[in-house]
């Protein structure tokens, strides 16, 4: 794949380590509210990315990601609510470990064990890098069309959907996706001869009211809860050692778990929180396995991306679709370098992340005492305002709005469902046809 951004270009420091801080204030955000998760910050974040550097959007990316698995266990293990669905087996366990006075144990213990997995992950990916750069130069057209077909596969099967409501879900972002006119395959799509179509619909306005709107309505419930009370103490750093166990059972399972199309840390959180309950049965030790395993898979999961240029997850393709605005495309050339960086980034993330989730756990989830319908009302509007602010970008600001008004009564209609199988073949429509055209032209034909 080429790229129009120059390999190896120098990032200024101070460009970096915004990037890295506005990552780090979005995932804790993102981590706290239900439904606000990584897709919904990175089209807050839309405008600023654009003023990033390819490589700064992807650490701010990588950055939000680990630090929505770091938060997501506050509420969850205080408040009884998963900020991110990784987070459910917490929720499960919470309300047996505050009966046994545990809850101050699995906020320090977790805290810790997330740091430990996301050190050993980043070390040894750094380690096996240059390994994992030559299978990808031998392997690289046929693993990017297996892995595309099996994150469509995967988004057949998606759990919070029947499958033929996921079915129906993916044809209907196919066709969105497929609108306009498309050279690399000589077609002109569903676009009634109207200008404004012509180069597809735009990216932001069909999901902030396919995505964004309805899982807003979807999670504006959410009752206030007390804040269960908990200890800090010093001295669990060195008590943690008597479950680094089911931390490193988690660590692995979590990365291996990252890999999962569709599914990536949540499958990781899933498959460890099992694993730990078949061996163990204990509620403290099942939840340090599954919070582990959502910074080890948070990690695992941006490789296939960072290798392939494949998403896997709908965040990351909008972060693909971004990127491909800035006329960047993934190659190898830049694979060691933003390798390195994200383990950079991910390094103070850890180190801020820690702080966050453990001794300001309980100063964070005060957001929870805002009225939560005030609170999604306002981050909608505010979509709305960057929407209208987006398409000026693209001297196109009324038509994003009438993008935006005309497919709010389908988003409200899909309310009950989870759109994500939607959106995410919305935005990767054309990257995989064009993907599978290639595979079959070098060897099919």
């Amino acid at each position: 794949m080429g790229t129009g951004y120059e390999a190896g270009r120098s990032i200024r420091p101070v460009d970096f380590l915004l990037a890295i801080i506005l990552g780090i204030f979005a995932g804790t955000f993102a981590g706290l509210l239900p439904g606000v998760g990584a897709t919904v910050s990175v089209l807050i974040l839309f405008p600023v990315l654009l003023t990033f550097d390819p490589i700064n959007i992807i650490v701010c990316f990588v950055s939000l990601y680990s630090m929505t698995q770091y938060v997501g266990s506050v509420p969850a293990l205080l408040l009884g609510v998963p900020g991110e669905a990784s987070s459910l087996p917490a929720v499960i366990e919470g309300q047996k470990l505050k009966q046994q006075n545990k809850i101050s144990d699995a906020i320090a213990y977790t805290a810790i064990g997330s740091l430990v997995g996301s050190v050993i992950v980043v070390a040894l990916t750094l380690i096996s890098g240059p390994l994992i750069e030559n299978l990808a130069k031998i392997y690289r057209t046929p693993l990017q069309t297996v892995l595309i077909f099996l994150v469509l596969t995967m988004m057949f099967f998606y759990k919070e959907n029947k499958k033929f409501t996921n079915l129906v879900l993916m044809i209907a972002g196919y066709v969105l996706g497929m609108i306009g006119i498309h050279g690399d395959l000589n077609r002109e799509f569903l676009t009634f001869g109207n200008v404004n179509l012509y180069s597809g619909l735009p990216m932001f306005p069909v999901l902030l009211s396919l995505f964004v709107f309805p899982l807003f309505l979807k999670t504006v419930d959410t009752p206030t809860r007390n804040i269960s009370p908990f200890k800090i103490r010093l001295s669990y750093f060195v008590t943690f050692f008597k479950h680094s166990t089911s931390s490193l059972r988690g660590t692995l399972l979590g990365f291996i778990g990252g890999f999962c199309p569709g599914m990536t840390h949540a499958f990781s959180s899933q498959l460890a929180y099992t694993t730990e309950k078949a061996i163990s049965k204990d509620s403290l030790k099942s939840v340090i396995s599954s919070e582990t395993a959502n910074n080890a898979g948070a990690f695992s999961a941006v490789l296939p991306l960072i290798i392939l240029g494949i998403p896997i997850s709908s965040s990351e393709a909008l972060l693909l679709a971004i990127l491909e605005t800035k006329s960047f495309a993934f190659s190898l050339n830049e694979f060691i370098p933003i390798l390195q960086k994200s383990a950079v980034a991910l390094l103070i993330v850890n180190v801020i992340g820690i702080i966050i989730a453990w001794p300001l756990a309980k100063h964070v989830c005060k957001i929870f005492l805002i009225n939560q319908k005030k609170l999604y009302t306002f981050l909608f509007l505010s979509l709305v305002m960057l929407n209208y602010y987006i398409g000026g970008l693209y001297y196109s600001e009324y038509y994003y709005m009438i993008v935006l008004l005309c497919f709010m009564p389908v988003g409200y209609l899909l309310r009950k469902v989870n759109t994500m199988p939607l959106i995410f073949c919305f935005i990767i429509a054309n990257y995989s046809i064009e993907l599978m055209w290639i595979f079959y032209q070098l060897y099919l034909m």
